[in-house]
């Protein structure tokens, strides 16, 4: 996909992705030292699966122990 910078406002740049000129806003930090108005980008979006997984397991760990703490408290004395 491309997208194309058509302003900048502050720290955002203000892009217009593909045909349809969707409006996304990115932070000028995300983007190559070089880049201003009119220059075009090409995005790449990509699933990341081992990052997706771990988080997964992250989650899943916490809420885990969230539940089990849960349940303990609830026992009778």
């Amino acid at each position: 996909m491309k997208a194309v910078i058509d302003r900048i406002e502050h720290d955002l740049a203000v892009l217009l992705l593909g045909d349809d000129e969707v409006r996304l806003d990115v932070p000028l930090h995300f983007l190559p030292r070089e880049a201003k108005e009119g220059t075009w980008l090409r995005l790449d979006f990509r699933i990341d699966e081992h990052t997706t997984e771990e988080r997964y397991r992250q989650n899943k760990f916490m809420l885990d122990k969230l539940i089990n703490k849960r349940k303990e408290n609830k026992k009778p004395i």
